[in-house]
């Protein structure tokens, strides 16, 4: 009979709780069966990628990168922050056992519920109990938390890798740049030497009356522009220096004296086309996947928060008002129960919550959209202007041959009388302009290789082994 009198008034209570409201529909996030691949694998590397170009050099440099870069270590500190919310939200799945000692010399009021003589007396309160508390998570609200807290730090250390392959290609891009404006450096001279050369024959003809100054005004306006493509290098080189001192972790006034020449021949050969593996290897992409599943987890949660909240809690110590007899059996005692709690009128809060955890979920869903397509655009990019810069190095090679052999038989030519020095300087300055075209497609063609081999995810990204599956 009892029970059917407490029937009406709890269902009015549940007829009164708060409940969340029917949101649009979510965003999809494009699946890899959604995007059409060319059966192609990509180039499998290792995990240390720059090791392709055999350089001990660059090998420490990396390192030491990896080791002293401010921003890879705020990525490492973001995913050391994630792990530990990780804890957090584990460590409310389970029990929770305190113990709590207290001793206080009280005056009791003569107007409270203690009668004469502890009403109106001074005496000893004290209290000495362990007590033990937890919930069953009956409607998966703190395992959807620890859920989303795990899928973030899997995204946060995923984030950490992509920010590694980004800061370790940027540092051998920078060391190519770096040699290539090196060489060019010395391209540079030797033309201005020639020129130099060149000057100062006119200069005789000029005299003997068999050049114009015509002749002269225009080598010397060449001069120039040479001389203002090596302030342009020369520029160039302090600021790569800075550069490459920055992402090591230094001070780039003292900037770094490195020179290393790296070699894009070593670079095993990429694919021609989109490769089918490559949402499941980029780490950037990964990341972003994990963050969509976290965010997915954090709707679960604003969901769970509209149902009923159970704790359940014991006690066990003692209580006396009187230090004689604090540690005796009568001054013994004992709770048990559970404590429920259940949201009914809150002002709109958790409808609100549980829109905002939707929308940031579409907004996340969007972003990793946004991650792929752009993954997919930089490959395809990286892809057609490799080709383009191959074309390129092929002709330049070509021309530099001709050059070559257009000198040797200039400088035959002049052992036998039929040319003057001034054909020789002009086949030299052919020379050095070719070799320059050519060692511009090269830095070009190796640089572009490493930005391919980097989109295409550099090293194989394998599930993290670091991190449990959600919890059930």
């Amino acid at each position: 009979m009892g029970i059917k009198r407490l029937t009406l008034p709890i269902l009015l209570v549940l007829g009164a709780c708060a409940l969340p409201e029917k949101l649009p529909t979510e965003r999809a996030s494009i699946a890899a069966s959604d995007l059409r691949f060319k059966s192609e694998t990509s180039t499998q590397t290792d995990d240390q990628w720059w090791a392709l170009f055999k350089s001990p050099e660059l090998d420490a440099l990396v390192n030491e990168a990896i080791q002293s870069n401010p921003k890879l270590e705020l990525m490492l500190d973001r995913v050391h922050q994630a792990r530990a919310i990780e804890g957090l939200e584990s460590g409310a799945l389970k029990p929770a056992v305190g113990v709590d000692v207290n001793a206080q010399r009280d005056r009791f009021s003569e107007y409270y519920i203690y009668p004469p003589p502890y009403g109106g007396g001074v005496f000893w309160n004290s209290t000495a109990a362990i007590g033990a508390s937890w919930s069953p998570d009956a409607f998966g609200l703190q395992k959807a938390k620890l859920n989303a807290a795990i899928k973030h730090s899997v995204s946060s250390e995923y984030s950490y890798r992509s920010a590694k392959t980004v800061l370790t290609s940027g540092l051998v891009i920078q060391l190519i740049e770096l040699n290539h404006v090196l060489e060019s450096k010395d391209i540079i001279k030797t033309s201005m030497s020639l020129l130099d050369d060149k000057i100062n024959l006119v200069k005789q003809r000029n005299a003997a009356g068999l050049e114009s100054t015509s002749a002269l005004i225009e080598l010397d306006s060449a001069r120039q522009g040479w001389a203002s493509r090596l302030d342009d290098v020369e520029s160039a080189e302090q600021k790569l220096r800075h550069g490459i001192a920055v992402t090591l972790g230094r001070n780039p006034e003292g900037a770094t004296t490195v020179q290393i020449k790296l070699d894009g021949r070593l670079i095993p050969a990429l694919p021609s086309a989109l490769s089918a593996d490559l949402l499941l290897r980029r780490a950037d992409i990964k990341a972003a996947r994990a963050l969509v599943e976290s965010s997915k987890y954090r709707k679960q949660a604003a969901k769970a928060a509209f149902y009923p909240s159970i704790n359940l809690t014991a006690m066990a110590g003692y209580q006396s008002l009187s230090l004689q007899n604090f540690i005796t059996a009568p001054a013994k005692t004992l709770g048990l129960g559970p404590d429920v709690s259940l949201p009914l009128f809150d002002g709109g809060r958790l409808n609100a919550n549980y829109a905002l955890s939707h929308a940031e979920l579409n907004s996340v869903i969007a972003a990793y959209n946004d991650v792929v397509l752009s993954a997919l655009r930089e490959v395809a990019d990286d892809i057609r202007e490799v080709g383009n810069l191959e074309s390129r190095v092929n002709i330049t090679e070509a021309q530099r041959v001709d050059a070559e052999k257009l000198l040797q038989q200039q400088r035959h030519r002049q052992a036998q009388g039929l040319v003057t020095q001034m054909a020789v300087i002009d086949a030299k300055m052919a020379l050095a302009h070719a070799q320059w075209e050519h060692l511009n497609a090269l830095a070009a063609l190796t640089e572009q290789k490493v930005s391919l081999l980097v989109a295409l995810g550099g090293p194989p990204e394998q599930s993290l082994q670091s991190h449990p599956e959600v919890v059930p």
